[in-house]
């Protein structure tokens, strides 16, 4: 397949949380992980996964034993299955913090705008989730100042496009009244509309997070203050 990057497999134990299935899907986790390193790998770069539950030690220790075996990049998993995020975003700077400079570090699962930038803020590199897509096909469209909902009858005869200013072909091409009349009549175009107007809009988010931190604004921007204010600011600035 050539694939960039492959995953080991990993034991991903659901919430809430027991400790000693904690402790059994970790310990798995990392068995497997030294057993995928004897297989080749061609030109994919073979990533570990960090298990642990809700246990900051024991994500930290699963991050070290991933390094010391030779992984030069780990995805944080088993996490947004229904914890809260204040737990969510604990476990991922236990693991962040514990890991050296240089090693990659790929959240797994998340994709809300305001998610990256906090995961970003604590060295998070990569992400993957079906968020705009699944977001598009319930008439949910992302925009630099929040989210746009459909289902809202203030869009009957709207002639504006989802966002004013917008380069994607929907928004370029449709009203916000022929994409309610589209959810009202419950037309399948409409997902593929959301999905692609959201993938746009994620294209330019991710670009002006690197933009950001090139420049070496990012964390001045969003230290203490991660809402969808600063969505727009730093896509104003940063994205081309």
């Amino acid at each position: 397949l050539k694939a960039d990057f492959g995953m080991v497999l990993d034991d991903c134990p659901p919430y809430p949380w027991r400790e000693e299935e904690v402790l059994s899907s970790t310990k798995r986790t990392l068995k497997w992980a030294e057993a995928a390193l004897s297989c080749p790998q061609g030109e994919t770069e073979l990533l570990g996964i960090v298990q642990g539950g809700g246990n900051k030690e024991l994500r930290r220790r699963c991050s070290r034993r991933l390094v010391e075996m030779g992984y030069n990049g780990v995805g944080i998993g088993g996490l947004s299955i229904g914890e809260p995020k204040e737990v969510t975003f604990q476990m991922v700077k236990a693991t962040t913090d514990s890991l050296p400079e240089g090693v990659l570090r790929y959240l797994m699962g998340v994709g809300e705008p305001l998610d990256i930038l906090k995961a970003v803020a604590m060295g998070v590199d990569l992400f993957d989730s079906t968020y705009p897509a699944r977001g598009g096909r319930h008439g949910t469209y992302l925009t630099p100042t929040g989210k746009v909902n459909l289902s809202s009858k203030d869009f009957r005869g709207v002639e504006e496009p989802i966002y004013e200013g917008c380069s994607c072909p929907v928004c370029k091409r449709y009203s916000r009244d022929f994409l309610y009349h589209l959810k009202r009549g419950r037309e399948m175009l409409l997902y593929r509309l959301g999905t692609l107007h959201n993938l746009h809009f994620m294209g330019r988010f991710m670009e002006a997070v690197r933009s950001a931190i090139q420049e070496g604004e990012f964390a001045s921007l969003v230290e203490g203050r991660v809402g969808w204010g600063t969505v727009r600011e730093l896509m104003e600035r940063f994205s081309r």
